[in-house]
């Protein structure tokens, strides 16, 4: 899934007739963290994470389906990223970093060992479902779930 940029936000918003053509559209975006450092230090060049969401309540707004993609879910605050997403987006899913043990040493670099242990995504998993849970009807989004782990040293892709 590419990462949307700021120039690439901006033109789909004008896109809203285009859109509006479809009768099953559903437009996503990443949003895999809620932290800007660490959006930068794995996402260089991303818009930044307000402006997505924004965009996405935009086109919420005006009758499009939004889906937020928190994935590979990044280091973030769980439950401010949930309130961040609440009312701007239909639905969320979560998935996993698959590939976590290869990337241990950037983690260190960028201070982020905690978040590089196999209980980080069940954690954020959870408090985005309790947040989803607890928001009003009008602005409920679903999580749902990725894939199951795959053991450790399997690829994705063959």
């Amino acid at each position: 899934m590419a990462r949307p940029r700021s120039d690439e936000i901006r033109p789909g918003l004008a896109d809203l007739d285009l859109f509006r053509r479809f009768q099953d559209i559903e437009v996503v975006f990443t949003v895999a963290t809620d932290d800007e450092r660490v959006a930068r230090l794995f996402e260089p060049g991303a818009s930044p994470i307000a402006e997505r969401i924004a965009a996405l309540g935009r086109l919420r707004e005006a009758g499009i389906r939004t889906m937020a993609f928190v994935g590979p879910i990044l280091p973030a605050d769980p439950a401010r990223l949930a309130s961040a997403l609440e009312g701007n987006v239909d639905r969320v899913l979560v998935d996993r970093m698959n590939y976590i043990d290869r990337l241990r040493d950037f983690y260190a670099r960028a201070n982020l060992v905690w978040a590089s242990t196999g209980n980080v995504f069940p954690r954020y998993e959870g408090a985005l479902s309790r947040r989803a849970r607890q928001a009003p009807d009008s602005q409920r989004a679903p999580v749902l779930r990725s894939a199951p782990p795959r053991p450790p040293g399997r690829a994705r892709h063959p």
